[in-house]
Formats: C-alpha cells, structure tokens, sequence
C-alpha cells in the first residue's frame, strides 16, 4: 500500500509539473510510517528525468511561465525559513530554455506553514506527520480549500470511514485517478457546483417550471 500511495502522491512531481488543481501536493503520513515514506519519496523524486518536453525522455517539464516559477520558489524558500527540511529538489536546474522547479520534498512542516495551507502549482510534495486520525482529519480539513483528498489504506471500511469526514468535493480511495462520470467540484473555496456525467449537463441547461391550477 505504501508503494501505492507513494506512486499516487509521486505523480505530482511529473503530472504537468504539478501544475494541476487535483495534485496531491500534502501527503500525511502516520508518524510510525513517517520515514519510510519520505525515503519512498526521495527515491521517487530522484528518480525522474527533467528536461526539454519535446524529449521522450523527459519527465518532468518546465513551469509556465517566470512568475509561476519564482511563485513556487518563494514557497520552497519560505518552508525552509520557517523550519522546514528540504529533502530533495529546492534549486532550479542548470537548463535553458524554460522555467524550470526540480522535484522538491519538503519534510517536517507545520500545518500551519504557508507551503502547508495553500496551493503551490509546482512539483513540490509537502509532509506531514501525524499520530491519529483525529489529527490527521484536523490537519486536512485545515485549510481554506476542499477540492480533491486521497486516503490510502489496506483497510477498506477504515478508508471509507475516514473519507467521508473530509470536507472535501472529492475523495480517492487508494488512488489518485478521477471517474469521467462522478461529479467534480470542491468545497470552500475550491468552489461550488459540479461538473461530470449527467451532473456537467446541469450546468448547462435551463430548468422550466410549470405551475398549473387545475
């Protein structure tokens, strides 16, 4: 499960370089497992080839644009001013042309940090321990937003249990992908309403009501 959940985690490196809404950019881990999955991680992160798009090679791209990555630089220096420890990434790679963030680690942040509280767009994994899921459910409900959470677990009824106290618009359990037919949206401020199956047609359509006396 550890695999798993290292790999679904690990796609925010590589995934468009992190710039997507449904990355998993904060991965709580039990503080038992802790480091063992920040080894999975680093592993992951050094792992990946970074370089030209057009390369088949390459599999982590640019950034954007400048500011977008000067953006996400400033979150990785902010998390190591506040105490943070960088595991992994946290300089620009040495290649033009091209706005480039290394796959970035940060390890040991408080929930209360910035790098913890908002969305990065970048390929940059924050971690967070935690020791119950009391804690772990407080620290994720903590920030403003409510798009996507991703609970992993061999226990099934647990995960499922679990998920259903996020306040969150999405949930996957033990994966990251999507359903084209569930209905997507968030909570807070990740937004309001939904999009997908028949859920998307509503959106889009203009309800007629008819009152009739009869």
């Amino acid at each position: 499960m550890i695999a798993s959940a290292v790999g679904a985690v690990g796609s925010t490196f590589s995934f468009h370089s992190g710039q997507i809404c449904t990355a998993p950019t904060r991965v709580l881990v039990h503080r038992s497992l802790y480091e063992k999955v920040i080894a999975a991680l680093t592993h992951y992160a050094e792992s990946l080839k970074i370089g030209d798009p057009v390369d088949n090679s390459t599999v982590v791209g640019p950034l954007i644009s400048a500011a977008q990555r000067d953006r996400v630089e400033a979150y990785v220096s902010g998390a190591r001013e506040q105490g943070a420890r960088i595991v992994v990434g946290g300089e620009r790679p040495a290649l033009k042309p091209g706005f480039y963030v290394a796959p970035t680690l940060i390890a040991d942040a408080d929930p209360a940090m910035t790098v913890a509280r908002e969305e990065l767009f970048g390929p940059v994994v924050v971690a967070l321990p935690f020791d119950d899921e009391e804690e772990a459910v407080r620290i994720a409900d903590a920030t403003p937003y409510g798009l996507y959470d991703y609970v992993f677990s061999a226990d099934a009824g647990r995960a499922w249990a679990l998920a259903a106290r996020l306040r969150s618009g999405n949930v996957g359990i033990n994966t990251a992908q999507r359903h084209p037919e569930t209905p997507f949206g968030g909570f807070k401020e990740s937004g309001v309403g939904r999009d997908g199956g028949s859920f998307g047609l509503h959106a889009y359509s203009e309800l007629q009501s008819l009152v009739w006396v009869a």
